[in-house]
């Protein structure tokens, strides 16, 4: 049984996000991530070099955030919160 997961963390933030996933399969040249805010708007997009990333979010306002992390034909979407 193949588990794919992607963990986004801390919840909520207040300067930098992680992301770790395991059991995701795609070439390193697949893996993308967008933060966007309520209303749709992509308010950070990236291209990532390996399976986990850091991303520095202090610039984005407080607020609730959509993390969208594709990995090949993977997809997954979760919240985050961002503090001051």
């Amino acid at each position: 049984v193949s588990t794919q997961s992607i963990s986004t963390y801390p919840n909520p933030a207040n300067g930098m996000i992680y992301l770790s996933w395991e059991g995701v399969e795609a070439s390193p040249e697949s893996y993308y991530v967008r933060i966007c805010d309520l209303s749709g708007k992509c308010v950070v997009e990236k291209k990532l070099a390996a399976q986990g990333a850091q991303l520095d979010v202090s610039q984005l306002a407080k607020g609730i955030y959509q993390i969208m992390v594709e990995a090949g034909e993977y997809r997954q979407v979760s919240r985050v919160l961002i503090l001051d």
